[in-house]
């Protein structure tokens, strides 16, 4: 089977279990205490990263909007802009399937900063700078599916490939966010897809180049 045909099978798995995940079944203490599963899960990832020097030391984030069943790191992008961080999200440009991210203010809440842009998602004004290279930079990659040794799964479309492939790996951490249901043993792979250094999960931060 050619590999385009292996991804198309796999994308199109991963796509109908990230949708049958966007509502979670909520437990009796779930239910007591108000909380969200999905957004408990998102806590608990972010909790885990903020512990970790990859975020510490970072000068700048990379970050991203999340699409439904994708775990939201938008705690996480106000966190960072409270502590006085660069935070950057991206925009998509269909046209040539090129994504560029722009600076967020520090001094104004993340919500008020971004607008439906391509595919429905929440992007940020191209007004804003645009990010440069950095001392160190931390990317947040979203994705459909993962391995531990860091390959990733997208939409199909190249933007974060065509992106990740600009950047130095001297001066970035590329980093995964994903469920761990999204990790699996394989996926199939070309010159041209990236390969993350890290990936986050609510229960663990696995190194990708051990």
């Amino acid at each position: 089977m050619h590999i385009q045909e292996e991804k198309a099978i796999l994308r199109k798995t991963m796509k109908q279990r990230l949708a049958s995940h966007q509502q979670f079944p909520k437990s009796k203490q779930q239910e007591a205490a108000s909380l969200d599963p999905m957004q408990q899960q998102e806590i608990l990832a972010i909790q885990l990263l903020f512990q970790e020097p990859q975020y510490q030391h970072a000068d700048s984030i990379l970050a991203y909007a999340a699409l439904p069943g994708e775990l939201s790191v938008d705690q996480l992008i106000q966190q960072a802009l409270d502590e006085g961080k660069k935070v950057f999200l991206p925009k998509s440009y269909p046209d040539n399937c090129s994504m560029e991210f722009y600076q967020l203010e520090n001094h104004l809440p993340y919500t008020q900063q971004v607008v439906c842009g391509s595919y429905g998602i929440r992007e940020p004004l191209s007004s804003r700078e645009k990010y440069h290279k950095s001392e160190k930079a931390l990317v947040l990659v979203p994705g459909l599916a993962f391995t531990r040794t860091g390959q990733r799964l997208g939409r199909g479309k190249g933007f974060y490939d065509r992106f990740l492939a600009r950047l130095s790996a001297d001066d970035c951490y590329f980093m995964g966010v994903c469920h761990q249901w999204q990790i699996v043993e394989r996926i199939p792979t070309e010159a041209t897809d990236i390969q993350l250094d890290f990936l986050l999960t609510p229960q663990e931060l696995i190194s990708c180049k051990k």
